[in-house]
């Protein structure tokens, strides 16, 4: 048992040697918003942002953003020279239906902290797409519409935008349900390319499109053949992930359980007025309904009991 012990702690050290981990895997998310779909990829989004070191990051599909604003808040942190664009239309879609007001909520968040390098992109993908220039983009993260044709067109459209030192995420590599086809598209282009995945919160993949990568996310794919290493940079980021990925479902919890209760104090209050304001019987001299018959008082007593303008600079 301790040899196995030590030989872990040894797989351990080396992945966090070879990954170059560090702080970020303790920095804490300034947004973490329902639903937790992604969250528990953020310590990994930050470790990428740190290590890569992008000069252009674009997301396909922000929604809510906790993954769009984790890429934004590593850009700050670790002071990255480096311009962000968040892409939706915020209009949903077959999967993720309208929600009003995410944008502008989002906007409260987000300007104030980032509005110095990112801008939020309110149109399709394919309008956003003549807006940067080829060989432009470093990190690339598609997560908008995830059927397999709406994917592939994403893939296919940016792919000339890619930089020869970029990284692509995909996500909902592990979702095989209602219409979800990321999940195909990815085992056909994760032979194309070198590419890693992750199988925890719904999955993501990881593509090397560029060649030049930074030497500590290279090893990420130069090692993804060897179990011991991948299986512990797997289990890295998903128990780091896990504590958000928790944080959020005990939140959603309590506020379930919160209007349950709101919902039973009203019913209770409803059902009251109803009985105080049900109108009694004029008193005709009779007796109490203790002095009753035990039929009259048993129906008596139980009666009642009821985006800011863009000015792109990347061409």
């Amino acid at each position: 048992m301790a040899s196995e012990v030590a030989l872990l702690m040894k797989d351990l050290a080396g992945v966090i040697r070879r990954l170059k981990l560090g702080s970020e895997l303790f920095l804490s998310p300034d947004r973490l918003v329902q639903f937790e779909h992604w969250a528990g990829h953020i310590p990994f989004a930050f470790w990428l942002t740190r290590a890569l070191r992008p000069r252009a990051l674009v997301e396909l599909g922000v929604h809510r953003g906790n993954s769009y604003c984790a890429f934004c808040q590593a850009i700050s942190t670790f002071r990255i020279s480096a311009r962000a664009f968040g892409i939706d239309t915020w209009s949903g879609d077959a999967h993720m239906g309208f929600e009003a007001g995410l944008l502008a909520e989002l906007r409260t968040h987000h300007d104030p902290r980032y509005a110095t390098f990112s801008t939020l992109l309110e149109m399709t993908f394919d309008q956003a797409r003549d807006r940067f220039a080829d060989g432009s983009i470093d990190l690339l993260h598609i997560d908008g519409m995830h059927a397999y044709d709406a994917v592939q067109h994403d893939f296919e459209t940016w792919l000339p935008a890619l930089s020869d030192r970029s990284v692509v995420l995909f996500h909902d590599i592990e979702v095989r349900r209602d219409q979800f086809g990321v999940w195909r598209f990815w085992e056909e282009v994760s032979t194309r390319f070198p590419a890693f995945a992750f199988r925890h919160s719904h999955g993501l993949g990881v593509l090397a499109t560029g060649r030049n990568l930074p030497p500590a996310v290279a090893v990420l794919f130069d090692h993804v053949q060897e179990m011991p290493f991948s299986d512990q940079v797997r289990r890295i980021f998903a128990t780091c992930g896990r504590a958000l990925t928790l944080q959020l479902q005990n939140e959603a919890l309590r506020n379930e359980l919160a209007a349950l209760r709101a919902a039973g104090g009203a019913v209770g209050r409803h059902s009251h007025e109803a009985l105080v304001a049900e109108p009694s019987a004029p008193d005709l001299g009779t007796s109490s309904p203790r002095e009753r018959p035990p039929s009259e008082a048993s129906h008596s007593e139980t009666k009642g009991q009821d985006g800011g303008p863009l000015q792109p600079t990347l061409m």
